[in-house]
């Protein structure tokens, strides 16, 4: 049982780094879509530089609701359109989790095949 943990737990790490950069890559797309800077939306969130921006971008952290809604809201996204693109991913990343499934489907290489 504890090599099962370790497992699960080395996958739980690994699916929410990627989880959060597909989330970043996707937030990175449509503020650019809505013209905007990283400084831009960090000063509009209340940070004095764009670091926790590209952070968040780069997958590096998780995004804090208040953040995600603050974007949601300055990039014109469809909040049902954001919804089902976040639960879709959700889905995916869970299923990938619970079947066991992360290195058939290459996910930690960030290719879903």
């Amino acid at each position: 049982m504890k090599g099962r943990l370790k497992r699960d737990l080395q996958n739980d790490k690994a699916l929410r780094t990627l989880f959060q950069k597909n989330l970043g890559d996707f937030l990175r797309q449509k503020r650019l879509e809505a013209g905007m800077k990283q400084i831009t939306i960090a000063k509009v969130v209340g940070f004095k530089n764009a670091q926790f921006i590209s952070n968040i971008e780069r997958g590096a952290c998780s995004t804090p609701w208040y953040v995600l809604k603050i974007m949601i809201e300055q990039y014109n996204l469809d909040k049902m359109e954001f919804l089902t693109y976040f639960h879709q991913l959700q889905m995916n990343y869970c299923k990938l989790f619970l079947f066991d499934d992360i290195k058939s489907k290459k996910i930690m290489s960030g290719r879903r095949k």
